[in-house]
C-alpha cells in the first residue's frame, strides 16, 4: 500500500484551516512543502499521513 503524506495548515489571509492540502508521495516532499508554506507566512503547518488521518475518523 502506497503511502501518501498530506500538508494541513491555517492560511495567513483568511484564517481557515485547510484540511485538504497538497499531497505528497514521500514524507520529505511534504516537509518541503511545509517548510514553504511556513516561509510564506501560513500558520500551525502539519504533516500527516492519510493513514493517521483514516485512523483519526475511525
Amino acid at each position: 500500500m502506497m503511502k501518501a503524506f498530506v500538508v494541513q495548515y491555517t492560511d495567513r489571509e483568511t484564517r481557515e484551516r485547510v484540511f485538504d492540502g497538497p499531497v505528497f508521495g514521500t514524507e520529505e516532499e511534504a516537509m518541503e512543502a511545509q517548510r514553504k508554506l511556513e516561509e510564506k507566512g501560513h500558520f500551525d503547518v502539519i504533516v500527516e499521513s492519510e493513514n493517521d488521518i483514516q485512523l483519526d475518523r475511525e
